[in-house]
């Protein structure tokens, strides 16, 4: 259940499912019957329930390439950027020597090396960031397995014995975050900084909105009172019999959406975006228009015009604002 959790969460997971269930053989038809033909019917039923979208998924992630490195950007990403993951990688070596728990020690060693090996083959990329996390679930246990081994060598005494492995964990995590920048606050970007837009949507976003962001990230914080159908993003669109490029600006021109919400989205997906929309924005009405705090990126926001005028109040008492004028920057 787990499994299929953690799957669910992240696909790269599904690359440790064969190996699980190889090693689930070892437990005889015990292994087959409690874990590898409900895990492999889950997963045939979740294929075959999202094929559509797990099709496009595929298509998408093949042709993906905003996030791509290479050259010294590659020494960057994987090396000079991640020396906590070598460091504890370098203190998991010698557990391949050691007697006891050979099998073990290999079979973790394996599912590093797995995941290293399928981080090469798809896609080298900027994102190795939060893909690092799943060698370290392996190498981990390994470097500490080597610390503790090491502290009862070194330890004369129980008390040596006992406080050693404690002083060279909490050692190893305080190298590890000050290697991976865990401390360095004042150097973290937020990008993108969804906060001017989040607060100007709240209390204000009605349940049955659509909505075309430059930016999935918005996936995040619209759900709910979004569903996921209802909010596109750069990625893929298909409006009535045009798809790409020609479905934004379609469905921009027929102002099918009610809202736009523009962060200066990076990568091709969001400049092709962009640049589809623009010139055909006149079905919206521009609300707010300022500056990224954190990269000085341009946020816009437009509403349906049709929209924004049948919320106008009615006769009666209204309050206006007439200073700082719509727009502004404060």
């Amino acid at each position: 259940l787990f499994l299929v959790c953690a799957f669910l969460c992240k696909y790269v997971v599904a690359i440790y499912l064969p190996f699980l269930c190889l090693l689930a053989l070892r437990k005889g038809w015990r292994g087959v019957y409690a874990f590898c033909l409900p895990l492999t019917a889950a997963m045939v039923g979740y294929l075959l329930y999202y094929w559509p979208d797990l099709r496009y998924l595929l298509l998408y992630g093949a042709s993906y390439g905003s996030l791509r490195a290479s050259g010294a950007e590659l020494w960057r990403v994987y090396v000079t950027s991640r020396i906590e993951l070598w460091l504890i990688a370098l203190l998991a070596l010698p557990a391949l020597v050691m007697r006891d728990r050979r099998a073990t020690t290999l079979l973790l060693w394996l599912g590093a090396i797995v995941s290293l090996v399928f981080q090469w083959k798809t896609r080298a990329d900027f994102d190795f960031w939060k893909h690092a996390v799943y060698p370290l679930i392996f190498l981990v246990p390994l470097a500490v397995r080597f610390i503790l081994a090491a502290s009862r060598r070194i330890g004369r005494s129980l008390q040596a014995q006992t406080m050693l492995p404690i002083v060279g964990v909490l050692l190893l995590c305080f190298v590890s975050g000050w290697t991976g920048k865990s401390f360095a606050y004042d150097r973290v970007v937020f990008w993108p900084n969804v906060e001017p837009i989040v607060s100007f949507f709240e209390g204000r976003l009605p349940s049955n909105s659509r909505i075309l962001v430059d930016d999935s990230v918005f996936r995040y914080y619209f759900h709910p009172p979004l569903s996921q159908s209802q909010m596109v993003d750069p990625f893929f669109f298909h409006y009535k019999e045009a798809e790409g490029g020609a479905a934004y600006t379609e469905a921009v021109e027929d102002a099918w959406f009610d809202y736009i919400v523009l962060d200066g989205g990076q990568g091709a997906e969001a400049k092709a975006m962009q640049r589809a929309i623009h010139g055909h924005l006149q079905a919206y009405t521009l609300l707010l228009e300022m500056p990224d705090p954190s990269l000085g990126q341009t946020i816009q926001i437009y509403q349906r015009t049709a929209l924004l005028a049948a919320e106008q109040p009615g006769s009666g008492p209204t309050v206006e604002i007439t200073q700082p004028t719509a727009c502004s920057v404060v």
